[in-house]
Parts: structure tokens; sequence; C-alpha cells
């Protein structure tokens, strides 16, 4: 069986620039972008989407 992954933000603007907000953390794992890159490049050639979804939860006052 696969695994599932789920992430969850406090609110929409915590997704605002995340990938910049990362960049030190990626380039402390990886080295350089282009061997993050080949990474990227494996994980999607094995990887199967079943199914991907945006949701937002609106509390009304």
């Amino acid at each position: 069986m696969g695994h599932r992954f789920s992430l969850t933000y406090k609110n929409m603007a915590a997704l605002d620039g995340l990938g910049m907000k990362v960049l030190d953390l990626r380039m402390k794992q990886y080295g350089d972008k282009s061997k993050e890159q080949q990474v990227v490049n494996k994980r999607v050639e094995n990887a199967v989407t079943v199914s991907s979804m945006l949701i937002r939860n609106v509390t009304m006052k």
C-alpha cells in the first residue's frame, strides 16, 4: 500500500513565498539546484498521483 501525505497550513497567506522560505533548507539537503532537480525528476518518474486537492476551511461568524 502507498503512503499518504497531508500538509496543513495555518492560512492561505502561509503559502505566499513558501518556495523561497524553504530554499535554505532545500539547498542544505541537496547541495545545489541541479542535484535537487535530479531528485525531483526521479520522483516524477516513479510517482502516481491518485488525487490532489486544495481545501479551504471557511468559518462564518
